[in-house]
């Protein structure tokens, strides 16, 4: 499948992007970036170690909002704080469901975007540890059950689990919808 080919057809399969937020306290938003390649792939994050929140964990880049910001912006900004990536150099395609957090209570607002394989990025290691990318056709694979955390990725040494898990699955659905081969 060509390239501008997926575009069109993932568009068509994603929701639009909300303008605002549906409640003004723990929001979030967050770039789902899948890496254009050979085989497509998802760039992630694993949180730092100093965060006074949610550290170490693997997350998608991307935070909560600043004054006046939609869900786009604040996305498209943490995005960029975080891995050093323009929002110049991707393409926005759309959004996926809201996902509640199931124990600190925060909607996250995931946009998805593509970038491309050969991009470059910049850590700012207040926020991010590490970025890695994780081949989607392999997700299936990486899959496990885990007595407390429920459904987990488990790809080598890193788990990836609650809400980040959850629009993982969220996007292979609509892949799967859209009948785009991960390849």
């Amino acid at each position: 499948m060509r390239k501008s080919e997926f575009m069109r057809v993932l568009k068509d399969h994603l929701l639009p992007i909300p303008k605002s937020y549906g409640r003004v306290y723990r929001v979030s938003a967050v770039v789902v970036p899948i890496v254009w390649s050979e085989r497509l792939k998802l760039l992630l994050t694993r949180r730092s170690d100093t965060l006074a929140s949610f550290r170490g964990q693997i997350a998608f880049p991307g935070g909560r909002p600043e004054e006046n910001e939609g869900p786009l912006q604040t996305a498209l900004r943490e995005f960029e704080e975080e891995i050093g990536i323009s929002p110049k150099k991707i393409e926005v395609l759309g959004a996926l469901r809201v996902e509640k957090t199931r124990l600190s209570d925060f909607f996250i607002y995931p946009i998805v975007a593509l970038i491309d394989n050969n991009v470059s990025y910049k850590i700012n290691p207040e926020e991010v540890a590490e970025i890695f990318t994780v081949n989607i056709d392999e997700l299936k694979d990486c899959e496990k059950y885990h007595p407390l955390l429920w459904s987990i990725f488990q790809c080598g040494s890193h788990t990836i689990w609650g809400a980040t898990y959850r629009i993982i699955k969220k996007l292979i659905g609509v892949l799967n919808e859209a009948k785009i081969p991960y390849r």
